[in-house]
C-alpha cells in the first residue's frame, strides 16, 4: 500500500487524480488477493495424479 500512497501523492495535483489513485488501489487489491491463490495452487501437489493420466487417453 506504500506504492499506492506514493502514487496518490504524486498524481494528486493532476486532472482526475482521485480516479487515478482509485484505479491504482483497485489494481493492487486485485493483485494482492490473486497472487497468494496462484502461489498456493501452483505449489500444492495433485491429489491423485493417476486420475489425470486416465483422462488424457493413456491406458
Amino acid at each position: 500500500m506504500i506504492v499506492a500512497m506514493i502514487y496518490c501523492v504524486v498524481v494528486a495535483d493532476t486532472a482526475d487524480g482521485g480516479f487515478r489513485g482509485a484505479m491504482m488501489l483497485s489494481a493492487l487489491l486485485v493483485t494482492g488477493t490473486t497472487i497468494p491463490t496462484i502461489v498456493l495452487g501452483w505449489s500444492l501437489p495433485d491429489d491423485d495424479p493417476e486420475d489425470f493420466a486416465e483422462g488424457m487417453g493413456n491406458a
